[in-house]
């Protein structure tokens, strides 16, 4: 998102505590707010006769701004008046620095001369003078809990201020260079300190330090800690902060060699999101970057960014994957879906190989970018164009992957509860069918419930869950194959070789051959004999129904769909497969007409 409205450079951005709102000050002294969910300016400021050098927006419910001018003023503003409410008068020179207490009744104001002022917010009146740095004065904060206020400064020094005896309790440093930027932990037990070369993590009460790492951020700006789901998100300390630098250094190394693939598998086993985009971004534009050696372990990082939190981790995932289908995707789709070379070539064998591994490293992807693009928004967008992208690789009509359904517990907890009615349908044509073959499709018909069963059953992310997507086609394969047996339709014997050789790699068309065998076969029996045609309307009613339920999920791998939508697609499949026992019902019935003993008959 890019945010307009200013005239002149932009001196100082901050978003208000509920994050959706945006504020910037800019040389001009003008001060903009933004609606982060329209992009639009809310408020526009105009007061400070210089530069706008800091701002801090109050509690939400306050809809109050405080901004400080290189003008030496502080002003308090009102959003919903959209005016200045008063201005703090008292510097010397321009105020860097502002900071507002937790109850939201002090303001504190520092300026570059290192003069450090304490304001009632209500009244504007000056509650402490006095208290100073030797420099300029780069960050101010209160602590959350205590009456303390912490400031830091140029001179390379962090002071604590007691707010209820009015006196300097302690003094961190000096530093080897000025401090840039402080911020106390959220639960106020922890302060950190940022140079341009280092972060410190010292304890409080008294000032005790803890840890140390080095790092080059001489452009370092602000650092806040961040926090998750209203918990505190512990701060990167030294053996976070050294084990991603340690990664980035030797993706580095490997890269500045050639090889990339090297880099990626140190990027890997950092398994930090923030590493992966960081690597992923440097190396897009490289034309190595995308070979068909190195892309495998890529892929993992590109699954990485997919299921990270953040939209641009996710974009930079998507813009790379883009490149890799393009690729090394084609040279996969070719080399796995053409025409092998007459004779023995072992190097084609090997390259078949590697175009194997990275197809079931594009399929294990399709789950991820299958969950991305039934979001909205630009991301989700592009992830569904890339799912046809992705489709038309590794093709999606057999059973490959983990699949894109179960995205939540209950899902499924939907699923799994969906999968019984073909095991009691199946009970039921057990206690019914007399034929061998009509029991045989019965038991067939339970089994594909329980492989449905246990397929929904596992963890989305289990490393059985593409073998239990297989054995859950496969179930159904061989259980069509058992009804058009059960119903007396022959294949010719070469076309009975192909269905038996095509089942394993691809057993939604040899599925799909035999329900056609036995539709027509049905039907036929349904227009000469009235007695099947209710359970035909019913069987063709719920099969309709259903089979557009699988493809536009299934088939269509990673478009939008409801929740329930692959649970009714086991309802109508149950009961149109159910219906099918009225058919083989009716071939009992003809033989036992026939005079063939129905028990023996096989």
């Amino acid at each position: 998102m890019t945010l307009v409205g200013l005239n002149s450079p932009v001196e100082c951005v901050t978003f208000d505590p509920a994050e959706d709102k945006v504020g910037a000050g800019a040389a001009n002294g003008t001060v903009k707010v933004w609606d982060l969910d329209t992009g639009k300016v809310c408020c526009s400021l105009t007061g400070h006769r210089s530069n706008c050098l800091t701002i801090e927006f109050g509690p939400p419910e306050s809809y109050i701004v405080v901004t400080g001018s290189l003008d030496t003023n502080v002003k308090v503003w009102d959003l919903r008046r959209k005016d200045s409410i008063t201005t703090y008068k008292g510097h010397s020179r321009g105020v860097r620095k502002l900071a507002i207490s937790p109850d939201n009744k002090w303001v504190c104001s520092g300026s570059e001369s290192g003069e450090l002022k304490l304001w009632d917010l209500a009244s504007g009146r000056n509650v402490k003078d006095g208290w100073s740095h030797d420099n300029g004065i780069t960050g101010i904060e209160f602590h959350p809990c205590e009456f303390l206020l912490a400031t830091s400064s140029s001179d390379r020094t962090v002071r604590v201020w007691d707010l209820e005896v009015w006196e300097q309790v302690e003094t961190l440093g000096p530093e080897t260079t000025a401090v840039r930027a402080i911020a106390y932990h959220r639960d106020g037990r922890q302060l950190l300190t940022a140079t341009s070369d280092a972060l410190k993590v010292w304890g409080c009460e008294p000032a005790v330090h803890h840890d140390t790492v080095q790092m080059d951020w001489r452009n370092l700006v602000d650092m806040h800690l961040t926090y998750k789901d209203d918990q505190p998100r512990r701060p990167l300390l030294k053996a976070d902060l050294t084990r991603m630098v340690t990664a980035l250094q030797l993706a580095k190394g490997f890269v500045a060699r050639g090889n990339l693939e090297g880099a990626y598998k140190a990027a890997l086993g950092q398994g930090d999101a923030a590493v992966a985009c960081m690597l992923v971004e440097a190396v897009q534009s490289r034309q190595d970057a995308f070979e068909l050696n190195s892309v495998e372990p890529l892929i993992k990082l590109l699954e990485l960014l997919l299921a990270a939190g953040q939209e641009q981790q996710q974009a930079v995932g998507l813009s790379a994957l883009a490149l890799v289908l393009r690729g090394p995707g084609q040279v996969v789709r070719e080399v796995c879906g053409g025409p092998g070379p007459v004779g023995v070539d072992l190097s084609y064998e090997q390259r078949k190989n590697k175009c194997l591994l990275v197809k079931m490293c594009l399929e294990g992807l399709g789950m991820k970018l299958g969950v991305l693009a039934r979001g909205s928004g630009p991301v989700a967008a592009r992830a569904q164009l890339l799912v046809e992208e992705l489709r038309r690789v590794v093709g999606s009509a057999g059973p490959q992957g983990p699949g894109s359904n179960d995205n939540s517990l209950a899902e499924q907890i939907i699923n799994v509860v969906t999968s019984i009615p073909f095991f009691v349908i199946g009970m039921q044509g057990l206690r019914r069918r007399r034929c061998p073959r009509g029991r045989h499709f019965s038991l067939a018909f339970m089994a594909v419930g329980i492989a449905a069963a246990g397929y929904h059953g596992v963890n989305p992310s289990s490393p059985l869950r593409p073998l239990l997507r297989k054995m859950d086609y496969y179930s159904i394969c061989y259980c069509s194959n058992v009804l058009r047996r059960a119903a007396h339709i022959g294949l010719p014997a070469p076309l009975r070789v192909a269905a038996l050789l095509a089942a394993p790699v691809k057993p939604t068309a040899v599925t799909g051959l035999n329900l056609l065998l036995v539709e027509s076969k049905y039907l036929r029996s349904a227009l000469s004999h009235a007695h099947l045609r209710p359970s035909f309307k019913l069987h063709l009613g719920t099969g309709l129904v259903g089979m557009a339920a699988f493809a536009y999920e299934d088939i269509a791998n990673g478009m939008r769909w409801p929740p329930v939508l692959h649970s009714l697609w086991h309802c109508l499949s149950a009961v149109a497969m159910g219906c099918f026992g009225q058919l083989l019902q009716h071939q009992e019935l003809l033989l036992m007409l026939e005079g063939v003993q129905v028990e023996a008959c096989s």
